[in-house]
């Protein structure tokens, strides 16, 4: 500003400087009050820091056993209440689970195709107790009461018959354990166990049971076509059999067939007789 007047210009220089005279105290004060705020935001400042530093000192102070022994309890408890939540959440999935299985699982879906595949033929699924002797009570059902053949008499049999055709059964015999063929001490234990106790009875049982009794056995499936054994004795009087493969948890199961009675539904849900003849001296 003091450059823009000339210098010969007493009267306007003279204006000249007491304008910047007028700036310069207003800009002086307007420091004054910035330096004055300035100090007033330093000293809150350091009034909260001094307030932060003693919070923390008695902080260390007061925490003490009783306040974190307090701290642990809480967080044990919300630990209880997150196991209960996924505990009730697994439940609900398991829930689910079943209603799904209930309708789509492998134990209902062969139980359809079972229900269908014996309606077509105009019969009835006859259950037997899940006792071990499932196969030799459905054969015994089929036979009939007046047959002269139980559960007890059908095990002896079968047992007795492998024994006289050893070297055509024994083969199929395996241990488990080793892997090896059956011994003949293994294979008489075997047929000993198979007469007198609950031993699930198969295949080799089932084929046995056809020559003692000189009568096809016929064995029906969800999956896959009938299979017949003994089909030289021809199927007249030949004996049906049910093989579930989910009926149950702990494996293979037997039921025996009846005729359909005229107007009568077979199907999934429906009740069923219940064999409950067993032989004596058998669980």
């Amino acid at each position: 500003m003091k450059n823009v007047v000339p210098k010969n210009d007493k009267k306007r220089r003279k204006q000249l400087i007491e304008e910047v005279a007028a700036l310069e105290s207003q800009l002086e004060a307007s420091h004054e009050e910035e330096r004055q705020a300035l100090s007033v935001r330093l000293g809150d400042c350091q009034s909260q820091v001094s307030t932060v530093v003693d919070g923390l000192q008695h902080l260390a102070v007061t925490s003490d056993a009783s306040a974190v022994k307090s701290t642990v309890k809480v967080s044990k408890a919300q630990r209880r209440r997150d196991k209960k939540e996924c505990q009730e959440r697994e439940r609900a999935a398991r829930i689910a689970e079943a209603d799904v299985e209930s309708e789509h699982g492998a134990r209902c879906q062969e139980a359809r195709v079972v229900m269908e595949t014996l309606t077509a033929r105009r019969l009835r699924l006859h259950r037997m107790l899940p006792d071990g002797h499932c196969l030799f009570a459905a054969l015994a059902h089929q036979l009939g009461a007046t047959s002269g053949y139980d559960v007890a008499k059908l095990r002896a049999s079968s047992a007795s018959y492998m024994r006289e055709h050893a070297e055509e059964f024994r083969p199929f015999l395996v241990d488990p354990a080793s892997g090896d063929v059956y011994s003949n001490e293994r294979f008489e234990r075997y047929c000993e166990e198979l007469s007198h106790t609950a031993v699930w009875g198969g295949q080799l049982e089932i084929c046995a049971l056809s020559h003692v009794l000189k009568r096809s056995i016929e064995i029906l499936q969800a999956t896959g076509p009938p299979i017949t054994i003994g089909e030289e004795y021809g199927a007249h009087e030949g004996l049906v059999l049910v093989l579930l493969h989910h009926e149950l948890g702990l494996g293979r199961h037997y039921d025996s067939v009846q005729p359909m009675r005229e107007g009568q539904e077979d199907d999934v849900d429906v009740d069923v007789e219940v064999e409950v003849d067993r032989c004596d001296g058998h669980s």
